[in-house]
């Protein structure tokens, strides 16, 4: 056992002498606050402060750390509580990346920046693939045509024209079947636009069961607009019983204000009233059967494995 712990603590020891010649100071700094950050609980922020990325913000916080924490409150919080912040932090993801539009690439130079940051962030607890990625993001920042493109080309990722428009007037890929954390996903809907912007899709349809959560909606299409994809509402829902039973999608008509969304609703409130109070049923159905399924496993399945 303590020849074991001894080896334990010379490996430990090799690989941080490797990590210490290999990065500089500031990586392995920014990669020490971004992980201190990670173990600190979700909170609203105060209001976000409004300034050129080049500006007095700068004193605050390096871009790479900016960008990195800013994902984690996005990646973290779920909660339709914390919407505001995730919008926040999304505008301030898009912002510093697109803070030097004088690079040659500077779409394709920001989607690699912030997907960079969002691998340091899923890879906490590696410590070494996080300086990794602290350390690309150096490499790129500068928009070096040949470096980007070998980046897009290593990461699977499309290269996007630049025509100074955003991702919605280019015509390029779509997701006609998205889901976030409100309905059978795991994202939120800011979450789900860092995603698209780095893919290069032009629109995305994130489909819903019910509508009786305004905020995380309302989310959905303001990170649209905030990252320059287009945002369609799809609302799902069945008919019919057993074998009989069909599913559909209803996709009203498509706004980039939230509140031109909620307006339709408002004016077509007694038109859709019976069809919502459908969804409010099918959602109930949907919980019982996962419930029933549960207690099934719980009952029967459980003690089996247990023997």
């Amino acid at each position: 056992m303590i020849e074991r712990s001894i080896k334990g603590k010379f490996k430990a020891l090799v690989y941080g002498l490797i990590d210490w010649i290999s990065f500089d100071e500031k990586i392995i700094s920014i990669v020490d606050k971004l992980n201190q950050t990670f173990e600190e609980p979700i909170v609203k922020p105060v209001s976000r402060l409004h300034s050129h990325p080049g500006g007095y913000r700068r004193e605050f916080g390096k871009r790479r750390l900016n960008i990195a924490e800013a994902y984690m409150i996005i990646a973290k919080s779920q909660s339709p509580d914390l919407y505001e912040a995730r919008l926040n932090s999304l505008q301030t993801i898009i912002e510093q990346s697109l803070y030097a539009k004088a690079v040659a690439m500077p779409i394709n130079t920001a989607r690699i920046q912030i997907y960079l940051m969002k691998k340091a962030v899923e890879s906490y607890g590696n410590r070494r693939k996080q300086m990794e990625y602290i350390s690309d993001f150096g490499s790129v920042s500068f928009g070096n045509e040949t470096v980007i493109r070998n980046f897009l080309k290593k990461h699977g990722l499309i290269e996007v024209p630049e025509e100074e428009k955003p991702l919605k007037q280019l015509s390029l890929g779509w997701d006609d079947h998205v889901r976030d954390s409100l309905s059978d996903g795991r994202k939120s809907p800011s979450q789900l636009m860092a995603d698209a912007f780095i893919k290069g899709l032009s629109r995305i349809t994130i489909v819903y069961n019910n509508l009786d959560e305004p905020r995380i909606i309302s989310e959905a299409l303001n990170a649209g607009e905030i990252m320059g994809v287009a945002v369609e509402i799809g609302i799902e829902f069945s008919v019919g019983k057993g074998k009989h039973k069909r599913r559909y999608l209803y996709i009203p008509p498509v706004f980039s204000k939230s509140k031109d969304f909620f307006n339709f609703l408002k004016e077509n409130e007694a038109q859709l009233s019976e069809f919502r109070e459908g969804m409010r049923a099918n959602v109930l159905g949907r919980r019982k059967t996962i419930i029933s399924m549960i207690n099934q496993f719980n009952d029967l399945h459980l003690p089996r494995l247990n023997d």
